[in-house]
């Protein structure tokens, strides 16, 4: 059974093997068979006349072509667009010269930036270069040690033009202790620690301390004994100071008791500096009343101690 006629108009055909450029065919309005179409088309094929006569490769604005570097055409046709394979480059042919678009190897040449010589990248040359005078992993002290890794908690501290730094400990800043509730003694002259006022030092250590003391009693009566001790084989001097008071240094672990008091109300300064020997343990604060009472004397929140490891 013959098939349906169809209508050709304005039909348009190209041959894939004319190196991919489109070859174009009008065909007059007609109504025919599919076999006089496919004979129609097999004409048009077969006449010369019919086709662009093609003059050379690369010859349609718009047309992408790849290939290597050195057979890239000169440019002669705006809006064509070449990519060398080798250098990975894309170039446009602005008709009578070639731009560059862009660059496929944006991630090769950034690894390619590890490499000392940068022999990789476009345009870097040995002048481009600072000379290295010594690796970072290289740095050492006179005597061939490294200096990029040494003792934890550790700075390195200068010596002058020549000779080598040494390790010295990070500076310590200062430890400061609060007194965080009111302390009653009441009708005792019996030396007690006080609850808050102490710290840890360690063996062979040398502290400096200040105490400042907030004293309060009902009457001026009681007054106030205080004492500093540290560790057994400690020593060191502490001195007072209240008000109109000074206080001579006495030695750690010797009382100082203070007469009454002009106000019921009224601070105290200590100041001491403590060497620890070779047993560790705590510098701690003691006190009393100075004439056993019976009402309150308390020293009261706020009171603080403030220390500096000096040794």
């Amino acid at each position: 059974m013959p098939i349906r006629p169809i209508e050709i108009m304005e039909k348009h055909f190209y041959d894939p093997n004319k190196d991919g450029l489109i070859a174009v065919a009008q065909l007059e309005s007609e109504v025919c068979t599919e076999g006089e179409a496919d004979t129609k088309v097999s004409v048009h094929k077969s006449d010369a006349s019919a086709h662009h006569a093609k003059t050379g490769h690369n010859e349609v604005y718009g047309l992408l072509t790849a290939g290597l570097a050195a057979d890239r055409p000169a440019a002669s046709i705006a809006g064509r667009f070449y990519f060398s394979t080798d250098t990975l480059i894309l170039q446009r042919d602005n008709g009578t010269a070639w731009d560059e678009i862009a660059r496929g190897e944006t991630t090769i040449r950034l690894a390619q930036l590890s490499e000392k010589a940068h022999s990789s990248l476009t345009g870097i040359g040995a002048s481009d270069h600072h000379i290295k005078t010594t690796s970072f992993a290289d740095i050492t002290d006179r005597a061939g040690v490294s200096k990029l890794n040494w003792g934890a908690g550790k700075l390195l501290k200068g010596a002058g033009a020549g000779v080598d730094p040494t390790e010295i400990d990070v500076p310590a800043g200062a430890t400061i202790v609060r007194k965080t509730a009111d302390e009653i003694v009441n009708n005792s002259t019996t030396l007690q620690n006080d609850d808050h006022l102490l710290l840890s030092a360690g063996a062979n250590e040398t502290w400096f301390l200040e105490f400042f003391l907030l004293n309060s009693s009902v009457t001026t009566t009681p007054s106030i004994t205080l004492c500093i001790i540290a560790p057994s084989g400690a020593d060191g001097k502490w001195m007072a100071l209240r008000q109109t008071n000074i206080v001579a240094a006495e030695s750690i672990g010797s009382a100082i008791g203070f007469g009454s008091p002009v106000l019921a109300y009224i601070p105290y300064w200590l100041s001491a500096v403590v060497r620890i020997g070779a047993t560790a343990g705590n510098i701690q604060l003691q006190w009393a009343q100075n004439t056993a009472t019976a009402e309150d004397t308390k020293l009261l929140m706020g009171s603080c101690l403030i220390a500096h490891k000096i040794a």
